[in-house]
């Protein structure tokens, strides 16, 4: 395992990490991650600033322009685009069943899975004092489960994570951070196909992410 700060700003950084195997002849690389990390001071009541990385390499400034336009033209605020209006459309009209002349009559087609039916959940840290490592150990070992139970075995499938806080006083739930993970199979696997507008606004977020880390 090796990795490094890629990039730096005046509060927050950027991390690489790369996980290479030894087959027996040469090192294979298996994984990647990248993380973006926000600093705290000691007491954790505000900011903290953190000293300028010289640039070496160009990458974690590219990695930050790609956040920044991600963010900008988001799926929450922005319409889909012409080619992913069209990928939508495509998806619908492969799941109506033409027999009946409704739109409310769906089917699967051959080698898919509705996406509703493509998922786990899980519930820990009730407490919600434990953060950073534990939570993204959790967070992979429940995207490797979720891939390994949808595939059924060791191409490409993106998987989307999403860490939440209930606070027991208020009783309400909050986001604290959603993970993408890109696992590669080694033979094809059934398509996702989404059921609802919603889960079709998923599918394209996993796919612009899924197209920006190949």
């Amino acid at each position: 395992m090796a990795g490094q700060v890629t990039w730096s700003g005046s509060t927050s950084l950027e991390a690489t990490i790369e996980l290479h195997q030894d087959d027996g002849s040469n090192w294979v690389k298996y994984a990647d991650a990248t993380f973006l990390l926000a600093c705290r001071n000691p007491s954790n009541t505000s900011k903290s600033f953190v000293n300028r990385l010289e640039a070496l390499f160009q990458q974690g400034a590219n990695n930050k322009r790609a956040r920044l336009n991600f963010i900008k033209e988001g799926l929450f605020d922005n319409p889909p685009k012409q080619e992913e209006g069209q990928i939508i459309h495509d998806m619908f009209v492969k799941t109506l069943d033409r027999s009946t002349l409704s739109f409310k009559s769906r089917i699967k087609p051959p080698n898919s899975v509705w996406m509703e039916d493509a998922k786990l959940k899980t519930h820990r840290n009730r407490f919600n004092k434990i953060f950073g490592g534990y939570i993204m150990r959790q967070a992979v070992e429940l995207a490797w489960m979720n891939c390994y139970t949808y595939c059924g075995q060791d191409n490409f499938i993106q998987i989307r994570v999403s860490a939440e806080i209930y606070d027991p006083e208020t009783r309400k739930n909050s986001h604290s951070n959603i993970f993408q993970f890109t696992f590669k199979t080694e033979n094809e696997v059934p398509t996702v196909m989404p059921k609802k507008y919603e889960e079709a606004i998923m599918y394209l977020t996993a796919r612009r992410h899924f197209l920006s880390s190949k």
